[in-house]
């Protein structure tokens, strides 16, 4: 996976090996859709490069167009002639791009990610686009979302610019967007499992981890030495920590989370809880990734995200004999990953994610008897179910309780905004609510 270094500049050396695991995360990404689904990847940043009236998306010649950095390949102009068959692309040289970088979020690329999953996508602009193009802009990643459904695709599009991000101004609140509930925990997330699609590569990537602490005084000194070039990077910010507030925000929005996806959300509040006990150095899973990236001989499955975030959690809840969270962290995992062991594997799948989830079960002891409960959850009794969502709930409370007391003791600012904090608290309320007559969804 790692290239070698580049002699004397350890910016060089670190991107590269950024570069490489990229490479290597998309072609896993890849080889686990189906044809469609490849082409229609593909097919993505040539659609925000180009306005062509008669693909996916078009809005309108208005639309601010065009990727910093990128020239189409063979695959995404074969995409798009096999939608409109007279489509030629022409290169044509621009003095700026609209669209600084397109950027994949989350699981893509890793063991928890199957053809099922949606693809989350951060579509970084100009900070200089008035908002009207922005309002056009947004309007063209609606409908590419829409189209992208037809070849059984869920996307989701973020379109906002770095330099707000960075300054702390949230995106708003929505089904898919956390809004101003959590900033660095979303940055921390993206930089340990975020993919570069298409544009320019993140900033972060070129600081090496000795750097860290003092993020911003060594990117102003790269620049000023010509070291680096602003023009070759998006720069979301450093990571140097992650403030007690934010903690509270974070657990409200996961809880809102575990509405639909109860596993997904107890493995991240549990990841906050193990955060928050070692606040205020805490040990930060991207800050883990960055010095993993450097050590010689590193396989692309220790760099996996999912599986660091497992790690960083047992080992939390191992160090605190917490062995009923432990088995829910397990069951969890493996359901996140969706590979049914007791069946035999899809010709169609790579090997290397059952492989791993085989290993990782037998470490844990599992039986068959264990992996055929699991695998048939679909058909569970109406009390298995019901006795599995009174456990589910436990652990949410549990993480609640712990986070909120941290973030007494800790925060000066819960950081969520006052209207974020209602909405989800509506939300919640009528999700738990116990009401007579209520029919609760398990």
């Amino acid at each position: 996976m790692a290239e070698r270094a580049v002699k004397g500049n350890p910016e060089k050396a670190l991107e590269q090996r950024f570069m490489a695991v990229n490479r290597d995360r998309l072609r896993r990404v890849f080889e686990t859709m189906h044809p469609r689904q490849q082409a229609y990847v593909e097919l993505v940043p040539l659609l925000f490069h180009v306005n062509h009236p008669l693909l996916p998306g078009y809005v309108s010649q208005e639309t601010p167009a065009g990727v910093s950095d990128y020239s189409p390949g063979r695959a995404a102009t074969s995409a798009a002639r096999q939608l409109v068959r007279t489509f030629v692309y022409e290169h044509r040289m621009q003095r700026s791009y609209a669209i600084r970088g397109l950027y994949l979020m989350g699981s893509p690329g890793t063991i928890a990610y199957t053809r099922h999953s949606d693809l989350d996508v951060w579509l970084v602009h100009d900070p200089e686009l008035p908002a009207d193009a922005v309002a056009l802009l947004r309007e063209k990643a609606r409908r590419i979302e829409e189209h992208s459904q037809g070849t059984g695709l869920e996307m989701h599009f973020f379109v906002f610019d770095a330099e707000r991000f960075k300054s702390g101004q949230t995106l708003s609140l929505s089904a898919e967007s956390s809004g101003s509930s959590q900033h660095y925990l979303l940055l921390d997330e993206f930089y340990r499992s975020g993919l570069l699609l298409a544009g320019l590569r993140p900033l972060w990537w070129a600081v090496p981890p000795a750097e860290e602490h003092r993020y911003d005084e060594y990117v102003a000194d790269a620049l000023r030495k010509r070291t680096l070039s602003a023009r070759s990077y998006v720069d979301f910010g450093g990571l140097a920590r992650i403030p007690a507030g934010e903690f509270f925000g974070g657990t409200v929005w996961q809880l809102y989370k575990s509405i639909e996806s109860p596993y997904k959300s107890v493995m991240k509040l549990l990841l906050m809880e193990a955060y928050a006990a070692e606040y205020p150095k805490i040990g930060l899973l991207s800050h883990r990734h960055k010095l993993a990236l450097l050590r010689e001989g590193v396989t692309i499955d220790e760099l996996d995200p999912y599986l660091a975030m497992y790690r960083k959690v047992e080992e939390y809840l191992t160090t605190n004999a917490d062995e009923g969270r432990l088995r829910l962290l397990r069951r969890a995992f493996y359901i996140k990953t969706n590979e049914v062991l007791t069946q035999p594997p899809d010709p169609r799948q790579p090997p290397w994610r059952r492989e791993t989830i085989e290993a990782l079960t037998r470490q844990w002891g599992w039986d068959k008897q264990v992996l055929r409960h699991l695998d048939r959850r679909q058909r569970w009794r109406i009390d298995t179910a019901i006795e599995e969502r009174r456990d589910l709930i436990k652990v949410l409370q549990k993480s609640y309780s712990v986070l909120s007391e941290f973030a007494r003791r800790f925060a000066t600012n819960k950081r969520i905004t006052e209207k974020d904090l209602t909405i989800l608290g509506r939300k919640l309320y009528a999700a738990f609510d116990k009401k007579p007559q209520k029919i609760d969804l398990i």
